[in-house]
């Protein structure tokens, strides 16, 4: 195993931060579209031998932290659809072979509690059983 001395290490470490901070072309030959995001490409040389690095890219920590959301039914200040809205109407409810359809009327004024009501909607319900 070869050994290397700190003059040796800084050297190569102080290539690679400079290489880094380059905005030449990338060492293997190859560009970028327009518009595009490529990762950082730097070379190094190692015991006579010149390599090519690219830095990969890796999602900040800061990634999964996201708003605090607080869900309706926990919320005192939240609107409270069901008394606020007034619901639907069913008509032309028909048994089918599998479940049963019906026609849906808004019934009363649009709330948008939970965005744009709409009003008139065909309900379609298919029952299914593992027999």
């Amino acid at each position: 195993m070869a050994r290397f001395s700190w003059t040796y290490a800084l050297l190569t470490f102080s290539t690679l931060v400079s290489s880094q901070s380059s905005t030449s072309a990338p060492a293997d030959g190859l560009t970028a579209g327009a518009g595009s995001k490529t990762a950082t490409v730097g070379t190094a040389t190692i015991n006579g031998t010149p390599t090519t690095y690219s830095v990969p890219f890796t999602v900040p920590a800061a990634a999964d932290i996201g708003p605090s959301i607080l869900p309706n039914v926990e919320d005192p200040k939240a609107k409270q659809a069901q008394s606020l809205c007034p619901g639907y109407t069913a008509s032309n409810v028909v048994r089918t072979a599998q479940g049963f359809s019906a026609s849906l009327t808004l019934a009363g004024e649009a709330c948008n509690v939970y965005g744009t009501d709409i009003e008139d909607l065909t309900l379609n319900v298919d029952v299914q059983t593992a027999h």
